[in-house]
C-alpha cells in the first residue's frame, strides 16, 4: 500500500517521553501538596488525557485536576527538551516516507506536543498536530483522527494511523483508517493483539515493511 497520509500517536509511539512525564507528574504533586503516586500506576495511564490521569490517580475533583494539569504543563515545558527521546526506529521510519503527508493525533495538548516534536528535530515533518485541546472527544473517539485527515485533505481509506495503545487502534478504525500498533510503547501487547489492528509490529523499525503489506 502507498499511503496517502500517515498519522501517529506521540507518547510511546514516536517518543519515549516517560522520564519527562514522570518528572512533571511528580513535580505537580509536590507543588500542590498532594501525596506521591507510585510510578507504575502513572505509567499504566500514560496516553490518557492529563486531567483524567490526575482525577483517577489522585482521586481529586475536576477543579483540583485542572490545577495539577497547569503545574504539570509548566514543568513539562521546562524539562521535555532534555528528557524526551525518539522511540527505536522512529526517525528512520519518518525518513522512509518522503513526501507523505503526516500528522500527530495525541492526548497531549497541541503546544506541548509541538514542543516535543521540536526537541526531536522533526516538527517540520508534520503538517498538523491534533491535541486533546483541539477536539471535544479525545481518543478512543475517532474525532481527532478525522480532524487530522480533514486538515491534510485526504480520505481515510488509504490513510494509516500508528499508535501504541488499544485506544489508538479504536480511534483509527473508527475513522475508517488502517491501523498499525507498535508493541514497545505503553500498551499491553496481548491487549493490542486482541484489538485486531491491521498490523502489530515490535517497533517502528518495521513500519515501512508493515505499511507496504497493507
Amino acid at each position: 500500500m502507498e499511503p496517502e497520509a500517515l498519522l501517529f500517536d506521540l507518547d510511546g509511539t514516536l517518543v519515549d517521553g516517560a522520564a519527562a512525564i514522570h518528572d512533571a507528574f511528580e513535580h505537580a504533586l509536590r507543588e500542590t501538596g498532594m501525596p506521591p503516586v507510585p510510578r507504575d500506576r502513572v505509567a499504566g495511564m500514560i496516553g490518557a488525557p492529563l486531567r483524567l490521569m490526575f482525577r483517577e490517580l489522585c482521586q481529586v475533583s475536576d477543579a483540583d485536576a485542572a490545577l495539577l494539569v497547569r503545574a504539570y504543563r509548566a514543568r513539562f515545558e521546562a524539562v521535555a527538551p532534555t528528557l524526551v527521546r525518539p522511540t527505536p526506529g522512529a526517525l528512520e521510519a519518518l525518513d522512509r516516507f518522503p513526501g507523505t503527508p503526516m500528522a500527530v493525533v495525541t492526548t497531549k495538548a497541541a503546544d506541548p506536543a509541538r514542543l516535543v516534536l521540536r526537541a526531536l528535530g522533526v516538527e517540520e515533518r508534520f503538517a498538523t498536530v491534533v491535541g486533546v485541546d483541539t477536539v471535544l472527544r479525545p481518543k478512543p473517539d475517532p474525532e481527532g483522527v478525522r480532524v487530522a485527515l480533514a486538515r491534510l485533505g485526504v480520505g481515510s481509506r488509504r490513510a494509516v494511523f500508528v499508535g501504541d495503545t488499544v485506544m489508538d487502534v479504536v480511534a483509527g478504525r473508527g475513522a475508517g483508517a488502517r491501523t498499525i500498533a507498535v508493541a514497545n510503547g505503553h500498551g499491553d501487547p496481548g491487549e493490542l493483539r486482541a484489538a485486531s489492528p491491521d498490523a502489530l509490529i515490535p517497533d517502528l523499525t518495521r513500519l515501512h515493511e508493515a505499511v507496504s503489506r497493507l
